[in-house]
Protein backbone atom coordinates (compact mmCIF):
# COMPACT_ATOMS: atom_id res chain seq x y z
CA UNK A 1 0.00 0.00 0.00
CA UNK A 2 1.76 3.24 -0.99
CA UNK A 3 1.49 6.70 0.89
CA UNK A 4 -0.74 8.37 -1.31
CA UNK A 5 -3.05 5.23 -1.16
CA UNK A 6 -2.70 5.25 3.22
CA UNK A 7 -3.44 9.28 3.20
CA UNK A 8 -6.56 8.92 1.15
CA UNK A 9 -7.95 6.22 3.71
CA UNK A 10 -7.20 8.45 6.39
CA UNK A 11 -9.46 10.83 4.80
CA UNK A 12 -12.19 9.27 3.87
CA UNK A 13 -12.28 7.81 7.61
CA UNK A 14 -12.25 10.92 8.53
CA UNK A 15 -14.55 12.28 6.59
CA UNK A 16 -17.48 9.86 6.90
CA UNK A 17 -17.06 8.31 10.59
CA UNK A 18 -14.85 11.34 12.38
CA UNK A 19 -11.38 11.44 14.15
CA UNK A 20 -11.31 8.46 16.20
CA UNK A 21 -12.30 5.89 13.97
CA UNK A 22 -10.05 7.41 11.45
CA UNK A 23 -6.96 7.22 13.79
CA UNK A 24 -7.66 3.61 14.69
CA UNK A 25 -8.08 3.03 11.28
CA UNK A 26 -4.92 4.39 9.61
CA UNK A 27 -2.96 2.89 12.52
CA UNK A 28 -4.48 -0.65 11.36
CA UNK A 29 -3.90 0.06 8.04
CA UNK A 30 0.01 1.31 8.05
CA UNK A 31 0.67 -1.48 11.11
CA UNK A 32 -1.15 -4.71 9.74
CA UNK A 33 -2.94 -7.42 12.16
CA UNK A 34 -2.79 -5.76 15.59
CA UNK A 35 -4.56 -7.30 18.77
CA UNK A 36 -6.97 -4.55 20.54
CA UNK A 37 -3.60 -3.88 23.68
CA UNK A 38 -1.61 -2.83 21.48
CA UNK A 39 -4.00 -0.10 19.49
CA UNK A 40 -5.06 1.06 22.32
CA UNK A 41 -1.22 1.52 23.78
CA UNK A 42 -0.19 3.04 20.11
CA UNK A 43 -2.88 5.33 19.22
CA UNK A 44 -3.29 6.66 22.87
CA UNK A 45 -6.85 6.48 22.72
CA UNK A 46 -8.86 5.17 25.67
CA UNK A 47 -9.70 0.67 25.66
CA UNK A 48 -13.60 2.04 24.79
CA UNK A 49 -13.10 4.73 22.63
CA UNK A 50 -10.65 1.91 20.53
CA UNK A 51 -13.42 -0.49 21.03
CA UNK A 52 -16.19 1.55 19.32
CA UNK A 53 -13.97 2.36 16.47
CA UNK A 54 -13.77 -0.92 16.04
CA UNK A 55 -17.13 -2.17 16.38
CA UNK A 56 -17.91 0.89 13.45
CA UNK A 57 -15.17 -0.12 11.13
CA UNK A 58 -16.67 -3.83 11.41
CA UNK A 59 -19.87 -2.77 10.97
CA UNK A 60 -18.96 -0.87 7.57
CA UNK A 61 -17.11 -3.89 6.88
CA UNK A 62 -13.71 -1.88 6.65
CA UNK A 63 -12.07 -4.12 9.39
CA UNK A 64 -11.97 -7.68 10.26
CA UNK A 65 -11.05 -9.96 13.19
CA UNK A 66 -9.60 -12.96 13.71
CA UNK A 67 -9.05 -15.25 16.69
CA UNK A 68 -5.08 -16.71 16.93
CA UNK A 69 -3.54 -19.75 18.22
CA UNK A 70 -2.29 -17.85 21.05
CA UNK A 71 -6.01 -16.83 22.25
CA UNK A 72 -6.34 -13.15 21.54
CA UNK A 73 -8.09 -11.43 18.89
CA UNK A 74 -6.35 -9.84 16.42
CA UNK A 75 -7.76 -6.93 14.26
CA UNK A 76 -6.90 -6.03 10.69
CA UNK A 77 -7.89 -3.09 8.36
CA UNK A 78 -9.52 -3.65 5.09
CA UNK A 79 -7.91 -0.91 3.18
CA UNK A 80 -9.66 -1.96 -0.57
CA UNK A 81 -12.53 -1.87 1.02
CA UNK A 82 -12.15 1.81 2.57
CA UNK A 83 -10.83 3.39 -0.64
CA UNK A 84 -14.77 1.74 -2.23
CA UNK A 85 -15.97 4.52 -0.28
CA UNK A 86 -15.54 6.63 -3.44
CA UNK A 87 -17.77 4.48 -5.42
CA UNK A 88 -20.88 4.88 -3.05
CA UNK A 89 -22.27 7.73 -5.17
CA UNK A 90 -21.38 5.36 -8.18
CA UNK A 91 -23.22 2.60 -6.32
CA UNK A 92 -26.56 4.76 -5.33
CA UNK A 93 -26.82 5.83 -9.05
CA UNK A 94 -26.68 2.77 -10.97
CA UNK A 95 -29.38 1.06 -8.42
CA UNK A 96 -31.34 4.31 -9.36
CA UNK A 97 -30.69 3.36 -12.90
CA UNK A 98 -32.16 0.06 -12.78
CA UNK A 99 -34.35 -0.37 -10.17
CA UNK A 100 -35.53 3.22 -9.28
CA UNK A 101 -36.66 5.19 -6.26
CA UNK A 102 -36.62 2.25 -4.26
CA UNK A 103 -33.51 0.71 -5.10
CA UNK A 104 -31.62 3.75 -4.62
CA UNK A 105 -32.73 4.44 -1.17
CA UNK A 106 -32.09 0.55 -0.75
CA UNK A 107 -28.72 0.75 -1.47
CA UNK A 108 -28.15 4.26 0.18
CA UNK A 109 -29.29 2.93 3.19
CA UNK A 110 -27.14 -0.04 3.13
CA UNK A 111 -24.11 1.99 2.73
CA UNK A 112 -24.89 4.97 5.19
CA UNK A 113 -25.50 2.16 8.26
CA UNK A 114 -23.60 -0.67 7.28
CA UNK A 115 -24.79 -4.58 7.82
CA UNK A 116 -28.56 -4.47 8.63
CA UNK A 117 -31.28 -6.94 8.33
CA UNK A 118 -33.78 -7.29 5.41
CA UNK A 119 -36.63 -6.25 8.14
CA UNK A 120 -34.60 -3.19 9.44
CA UNK A 121 -33.88 -1.67 5.57
CA UNK A 122 -37.40 -2.33 4.56
CA UNK A 123 -38.42 -0.67 7.55
CA UNK A 124 -36.75 2.68 7.26
CA UNK A 125 -37.01 2.50 3.44
CA UNK A 126 -40.36 2.94 4.02
CA UNK A 127 -40.40 5.24 6.69
CA UNK A 128 -38.88 7.43 3.94
CA UNK A 129 -41.19 6.49 1.31
CA UNK A 130 -43.81 7.38 3.59
CA UNK A 131 -42.78 10.81 4.86
CA UNK A 132 -42.27 11.91 1.05
CA UNK A 133 -45.48 10.79 0.31
CA UNK A 134 -46.60 12.90 3.46
CA UNK A 135 -44.27 15.62 2.93
CA UNK A 136 -44.90 16.85 -0.96
CA UNK A 137 -47.23 14.76 -2.40
CA UNK A 138 -51.11 14.00 -1.93
CA UNK A 139 -52.73 12.51 0.85
CA UNK A 140 -55.22 9.42 -0.23
CA UNK A 141 -58.33 10.16 -0.95
CA UNK A 142 -61.92 8.30 -1.14
CA UNK A 143 -61.98 5.71 -3.92
CA UNK A 144 -57.80 5.47 -3.55
CA UNK A 145 -56.04 2.08 -3.30
CA UNK A 146 -53.53 1.86 -0.87
CA UNK A 147 -51.45 -1.34 -1.45
CA UNK A 148 -49.29 -2.81 1.53
CA UNK A 149 -46.23 -5.12 0.79
CA UNK A 150 -44.43 -7.37 3.55
CA UNK A 151 -42.69 -10.27 3.19
CA UNK A 152 -43.19 -10.40 -0.33
CA UNK A 153 -47.25 -10.61 0.19
CA UNK A 154 -49.65 -7.91 -0.92
CA UNK A 155 -52.29 -6.59 0.74
CA UNK A 156 -54.93 -3.90 -1.33
CA UNK A 157 -57.50 -1.96 0.57
CA UNK A 158 -60.07 0.47 -0.47
CA UNK A 159 -59.85 3.85 1.13
CA UNK A 160 -63.97 4.51 2.64
CA UNK A 161 -63.69 7.85 4.40
CA UNK A 162 -60.88 9.04 5.31
CA UNK A 163 -61.32 10.78 8.77
CA UNK A 164 -58.48 13.61 9.80
CA UNK A 165 -55.31 14.05 7.82
CA UNK A 166 -53.97 10.57 9.84
CA UNK A 167 -54.66 8.05 7.28
CA UNK A 168 -51.75 6.79 6.03
CA UNK A 169 -50.72 6.40 9.53
CA UNK A 170 -53.84 4.25 10.67
CA UNK A 171 -52.62 2.09 7.26
CA UNK A 172 -49.16 1.82 8.75
CA UNK A 173 -50.65 0.59 12.02
CA UNK A 174 -52.67 -1.62 10.50
CA UNK A 175 -49.99 -2.75 7.95
CA UNK A 176 -47.88 -3.47 11.19
CA UNK A 177 -50.14 -6.02 12.67
CA UNK A 178 -50.14 -7.50 9.27
CA UNK A 179 -46.52 -8.22 9.02
CA UNK A 180 -42.92 -6.33 9.65
CA UNK A 181 -41.23 -4.33 7.50
CA UNK A 182 -44.13 -2.74 5.70
CA UNK A 183 -44.15 -0.41 3.02
CA UNK A 184 -47.21 1.35 2.08
CA UNK A 185 -47.83 2.81 -1.35
CA UNK A 186 -50.54 4.19 -2.97
CA UNK A 187 -52.36 4.50 -6.77
CA UNK A 188 -55.84 5.49 -8.12
CA UNK A 189 -57.88 2.88 -8.93
CA UNK A 190 -57.84 4.22 -12.57
CA UNK A 191 -53.78 4.74 -12.53
CA UNK A 192 -53.82 0.80 -11.32
CA UNK A 193 -56.62 -0.29 -14.39
CA UNK A 194 -53.99 2.06 -17.01
CA UNK A 195 -56.97 3.76 -17.73
CA UNK A 196 -54.63 7.31 -16.49
CA UNK A 197 -51.17 7.50 -16.92
CA UNK A 198 -49.06 8.23 -13.17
Amino acid sequence: MTQAEIKLCSLLLREHFGEIVEKVGTYLVRTGSQPLRAVCADTGLALDQVRKALCVLIQHNLAAYQLQKRGCVEYEARCRRVLRILRYPRYIYTAKALYGDTGELLVEELLLNGKMTLSAVVRKVADRLTETMEGGRRRPACGDLVRVEAGGAELCLRVRAPKGGELLGRVQRRAAKWGRGCSVSLWREAERSGAVGP
